[in-house]
């Protein structure tokens, strides 16, 4: 019975030993079966993209030629500086600075490139120009009214507003003193040349309310002040546009 017992164990040890033997064996080959990544063919890559040829167009950039040298000493000069002479041609003749394969201080007078000389005249002068007059000439403008001299627009109203309010001697809305001509030649009013002209009646000459001859306050004449104050000749206070004269 025990031997029987110690086969069986026996046999059961044998199997599960070459079981393990196959599956550690299945495992391998299951590995081995494995596809393998393909590498990529480096060589066959570069040499690909060395068989591709890129042509580029020489480019040639021009610019000064700062080690060129010349036997003359005045283009040696332009080369170093990198700027040549400029001729400025003022009579408007535009002559090329720069002949090729020649001097670039070189440059042609109008005779030489053919072009007409300028020729600058002095202007005609102007006649009759008057600058600083007293007043325009008469004739540059007419209101057309047969009595009246005026000498520009502005002026003509004035002696319509003059005709309107009538001659304060007179009453007259034509009165002769309304069209008085200046020895300057500027129409004006002058009231001593109406008739009924009255210089006491004149407010320029004397004080309509006082009767007394305009002036400053002294010798007996009447002065009046816009603004209330003391008057400056007797230092009396005065009321503002009344009547004073000093004491």
């Amino acid at each position: 019975m025990k031997t029987n017992f110690r086969n069986l164990m026996k046999n059961k040890i044998f199997i599960g030993c070459v079981s393990a033997v196959l599956v550690v064996i299945i495992a391998i080959t299951a590995v081995m079966l494995i596809p393998n990544k393909t590498d990529i063919n480096t060589s066959e890559t570069t040499s690909d993209t060395s068989d591709v040829t890129v042509s580029t167009p020489d480019i040639t950039i021009s610019g000064p030629n700062n080690t060129a040298t010349s036997s003359d000493p005045e283009t040696s000069n332009a080369l170093e500086t990198g700027v040549g002479d400029i001729s400025v041609d003022v009579g408007g003749n535009g002559t090329n600075n720069t002949n090729s394969g020649g001097d670039s201080n070189t440059s042609k007078t109008p005779a030489e490139s053919g072009a007409a000389p300028v020729v600058t005249s002095k202007p005609e002068e102007e006649s009759n120009i008057v600058i600083g007059g007293d007043e325009p000439e008469q004739s540059s403008y007419s209101c057309g009214m047969a009595n009246h001299h005026c000498i520009n627009a502005e002026n003509h109203v004035y002696i319509l507003n003059l005709e309107l309010e009538g001659c304060p001697y007179c009453g007259s809305h034509s009165c002769v003193s309304f069209y008085y001509v200046s020895p300057a030649g500027i129409p004006m009013c002058n009231p001593s040349l109406c008739p009924k002209y009255n210089e006491k009646s004149d407010p320029i000459k004397y004080c309509q309310e006082c009767g007394k001859k305009n002036g400053d306050g002294t010798n007996g004449t009447c002065v009046q002040f816009i603004n209330a104050c003391n008057c400056p000749n007797c230092g009396e206070y005065v009321e503002a546009r009344t009547c004073h004269t000093c004491k």
